[in-house]
């Protein structure tokens, strides 16, 4: 009997799924070699949040040494991250810090609160908040290095020790937000690499800077997506500008082994945007420890 044309449809559609399959075609960006920007706001915290949990008293906060890392550089920048654990028997929600200070042979120097992931989380035993901090270091001063901070939180004061980074520019606590520790060790897009490109040398404030983000994955092992991640961006010194979206990873769920995928970016700006010479920061936030990888900058003019 011959076949009918639909039938016919139906089989060829199958069969380009299947060589779509077999061929991995997932690993591959849009036909135009970039994955579309999606408007899809950044989810929350990657623990479940609470408001009737009661505050975390610091009595119950521990830091691990083993979660710490300073002085890593990138972009014009230093930065630094620690881990505050929640080490008592029952779960607590912790507020970001109203006050972050180093401490220096100069004396105390205050750092600043940026627009931050998580302002509250709550945390059940054993679970971690990654607390980042960030300086420029191209202000023509002379090196400046902090011996440990103070960080001022509801219930108390936790002193983060051997806590050594340049801070003679200032600087300011960029990141504290949840991480759940079972998935930290087998989130596999912590280890992907950024890169910005087609980035407009001179924009307007309130117009959109339309640009790409290259996210390229070194290992042997094809990185999939299934955990999406999310992502900042913003311009530097310029809290108004920041924004958190999630990447379109329907449009991409897998990076092959060092293969790259391109994904277009937005940002809106500011009608009130400060002109000149300014640097547009990318992060992708997954979580684990910060590595300097996920982070990249670009040159723009605001006009």
């Amino acid at each position: 009997m011959p076949m009918t044309r639909r039938a016919s449809t139906v089989l060829s559609v199958a069969g380009l799924l299947c060589a779509c399959l077999l061929s991995a075609c997932s690993d591959r960006p849009a036909a135009d070699g970039v994955v579309p920007w999606t408007d899809e706001p950044a989810q929350g915290a990657l623990l479940a949040q609470s408001t009737t949990a009661p505050r975390c008293q610091v009595s119950a906060l521990s830091l691990p040494r083993g979660e710490q890392a300073w002085g890593g550089v990138w972009h014009d920048a230093v930065s630094g991250y620690f881990t505050i654990r929640n080490s008592g028997r029952a779960g607590c929600q912790l507020a970001a810090p109203a006050r972050v200070t180093a401490a220096t042979r100069e004396g105390p120097k205050d750092l600043a609160i940026g627009p931050l992931a998580d302002r509250t989380v709550v945390l059940a035993p054993g679970d971690e908040v990654q607390v980042q901090v960030s300086s420029p270091y191209d202000c023509g001063k002379p090196l400046l290095e902090s011996t440990g901070l103070v960080v001022a939180l509801a219930t108390g004061r936790l002193h983060v020790r051997h806590a050594r980074m340049a801070v003679q520019c200032g600087g300011g606590l960029a990141d504290f937000s949840a991480r759940d520790t079972s998935t930290v060790a087998t989130t596999p897009a912590a280890g992907l690499q950024a890169r910005l490109s087609r980035v407009p040398g001179s924009v307007g404030p309130g117009s959109t800077v339309s640009y790409t983000v290259t996210l390229t994955n070194p290992a042997s092992r094809r990185v999939t997506l299934e955990q999406c991640p999310s992502y900042e961006e913003g311009i530097k010194g310029q809290p108004s500008s920041v924004h958190r979206y999630q990447l379109n990873c329907d449009g991409a769920p897998a990076i092959g082994p060092h293969r790259s995928v391109t994904f277009a970016m937005q940002l809106p700006l500011p009608d009130h945007a400060d002109a000149g010479a300014a640097v547009l920061d990318w992060h992708l936030q997954v979580p684990g420890p910060v590595s300097a990888a996920q982070f990249a900058s670009a040159r723009v003019n605001i006009r």
